[in-house]
């Protein structure tokens, strides 16, 4: 089971309803505000961390993990160590050459929507 450890958040405007959006990847827009980051390489205004809460409407407060250990929601089957980036519904998946990473794997996960547990980082972009 996934543990959440210490962390560091920033609390930012959400761009809309959140609430199902609970430990996926979200990235900024730029009217300034977050909401789901669709991918790694987006041009969203870049990815910011892991969405912590559930804000239910534009305006509320979203608190994003974006350095340290941290539960997040898979997008596919990860393996214990995988460099983590993100897929087109904000949920982690490991990076291939050419994604931005957002930290290592901790614990793997065996299918989509399970619960893991990553160590979040500076992002940096994989080159293979």
């Amino acid at each position: 089971m996934a543990r959440t450890g210490d962390f560091e958040t920033v609390a930012v405007p959400a761009a809309g309803d959140l609430s199902v959006h609970h430990l996926n990847f979200v990235g900024w827009r730029a009217s300034g505000q977050v909401d789901v980051s669709s991918l790694a390489t987006s041009t969203i205004s870049g990815t910011l961390g892991v969405l912590m809460n559930k804000p239910s409407a534009a305006g509320r407060a979203a608190t994003v993990a974006i350095r340290g250990q941290t539960k997040v929601r898979a997008g596919a089957a990860v393996i214990q160590g995988d460099f983590i980036s993100n897929n087109t519904s904000g949920r982690a998946t490991a990076a291939t050459s050419g994604d931005l990473v957002f930290g290592t794997a901790l614990t793997a996960a065996a299918a989509d929507g399970d619960i893991m547990e990553v160590n979040l980082g500076t992002p940096w972009r994989l080159t293979m």
